[in-house]
C-alpha cells in the first residue's frame, strides 16, 4: 500500500472502530504514541479527558465509529 494514498470512508472508519476498542478494551486514562512518517514525527494523544477547556473545539466522530 502507497503511504501517501488516503484512507476511503471504509478504512477511515475501521480506524476509529479500532481506536475506540483500544479505549475501551486496553486503555486507563489515557494513550501517547509517537509514528515516523516521510513528513517527519507523528504525535498521537488519546486521552478519557478533553484537552481543550471547550469540549466543543473536539469534533464527534462517534456516528462513524462502529459499535
Amino acid at each position: 500500500m502507497e503511504t501517501n494514498q488516503k484512507l476511503s470512508e471504509e478504512e477511515f472508519s475501521q480506524m476509529l472502530t479500532l481506536i475506540k476498542r483500544h479505549a475501551v478494551t486496553d486503555m486507563d486514562q489515557f494513550s501517547t504514541w509517537k509514528l515516523n512518517s516521510e513528513r517527519g514525527d507523528i504525535y498521537v494523544c488519546l486521552s478519557n479527558v478533553p484537552l481543550a477547556a471547550d469540549d466543543s473545539v473536539h469534533k464527534d466522530l462517534s456516528h462513524l465509529a462502529k459499535s
